[in-house]
């Protein structure tokens, strides 16, 4: 700690220290009393800044019999490098354990704890971590059934996503081969745990959707392990992935009490990469079972069909019409005979009906005609014109009118109107 630089004032026998250096030494005697240290809190007015950085106060949490008011409260920073390693989400309220260096913001004169590392109190990081992102993807639908593909009956392709140097790879191909032979397998050999295993695992998902892939089902698979070992399957990256496969996926992670955010999204879960081989592929045995029973039951129903065949057959063959086949055609000509006979009858008779009407037809219309009531005697008087002359109410007194009779016409002049 370097050495004050304070004015002496003689009258007091005391140094009087600028803000500055006051605040210089205090942070040299906090930084070298307090070197690292861990300190217990409720997070409150946490806020999450563009740069990347996180700020908090650290407060004592309600269980400790202190009011809000009255308790105390430690400014905290973590910076973004640190910030963007944590697993899980901090959020206002929660109760965690600070770990870092006690320093002193000399502008505002304030102390601060610098993070490096943030634990959630009484629940582990990955544990919380897990617990937060399966209720987003939840909450996101990721997990709903009806989002399931089903798994093809026969694969003719799986692709395995896996370490090729693990157990994993070993069990699942011994236990495919054993049921069936005849399914291909395309190994994508990827880490499954450490740093940037989830990513390689997400790519390795994204490259089998490649029509050049060929594969119509995909196996994740590792064996069994900590939290931390199989925290790669718990990754964000890796649930999105699952979810935008087109591709029907099988998660096999871990043991039958092992269970992953891959569990949660993928189209069906396997206990164990034997269970996964298992699940993807039908057994051999069990298919040759069903096609004998298949070919049994074929069988049957071909016999079955042949004995009706054969019967019906036999019951034509007894009948008359096949005994004596001549006499089927005269029987049909007959009746053909029959029906024309109908037709002309009825062609007959229509025509009649249809000559009768005429007739009648003709005859009303002579008797409309204007022609036949001239027969009767009458006469029409047509004006110079040729209109019809139906009164003497346009005419006049010299007029020539023609009247046409049944038989000829005639000219008359109008002597007198009455």
């Amino acid at each position: 700690m370097e050495e004050s630089q304070g004015e002496f004032n003689f009258s007091t026998g005391q140094k009087v220290w600028s803000v500055g250096e006051f605040t210089r030494q205090v942070r040299g005697i906090l930084e070298s009393t307090f070197d690292r240290l861990q300190v217990r809190g409720q997070i409150g007015n946490l806020t999450r800044a563009q740069s990347g950085h996180i700020y908090m106060n650290l407060v004592d949490d309600e269980d400790s019999g202190k009011s809000r008011i009255s308790s105390s409260q430690l400014r905290v920073v973590m910076w973004r490098g640190q910030a963007s390693r944590l697993r899980f989400q901090p959020e206002t309220g929660m109760k965690v354990v600070v770990t870092g260096k006690i320093t002193v913001y000399e502008p505002k004169g304030e102390y601060q704890l610098v993070a490096d590392r943030l634990e959630p109190e009484g629940v582990g990081e990955l544990q919380l971590a897990f617990e937060q992102l399966k209720r987003k993807l939840q909450d996101e639908g990721l997990f709903d059934l009806e989002k399931k593909i089903k798994l093809p009956f026969f694969p003719e392709r799986i692709g395995l996503v896996t370490s090729s140097s693990g157990a994993a790879v070993r069990d699942f191909l011994r236990t495919l081969y054993s049921r069936n032979g005849l399914a291909q397998v395309r190994l994508v050999p990827v880490r499954v745990q450490g740093e940037g295993a989830a990513l390689e695992v997400a790519q390795a998902i994204e490259l089998l959707q490649r029509d050049d892939a060929g594969v119509d089902t995909i196996v994740l698979t590792r064996g069994g392990g900590s939290l931390e070992d199989l925290w790669a399957f718990n990754e964000e990256v890796v649930a999105r992935a699952i979810a935008g496969s087109a591709i029907p996926v099988v998660s096999a992670i871990g043991h039958e009490v092992d269970f992953t955010i891959a569990d949660f999204v993928a189209d069906e879960r396997a206990a164990t990469p034997t269970a996964a081989a298992s699940l993807v592929t039908p057994d051999r045995v069990e298919l040759l079972r069903r096609l004998d029973g298949s070919q049994r039951r074929l069988a049957l129903g071909l016999r079955a069909w042949a004995d009706r065949g054969a019967s019906e057959l036999a019951r034509r063959m007894a009948s008359r019409y096949l005994a004596d086949p001549q006499l089927v055609v005269e029987e049909r000509f007959e009746h053909l005979d029959r029906v024309l006979g109908d037709l002309r009858l009825l062609s007959r008779s229509r025509l009649d009906e249809l000559e009768s009407s005429l007739s009648l037809l003709g005859a009303r219309l002579e008797a409309l005609s204007p022609y036949a009531v001239l027969k009767r005697g009458y006469a029409v008087a047509l004006d110079a014109a040729g209109e019809v002359v139906s009164g003497t109410e346009k005419l006049s007194e010299g007029d020539l009118l023609h009247l046409r009779f049944d038989r000829g016409k005639a000219g008359v002049k109008v002597e007198e109107l009455g």
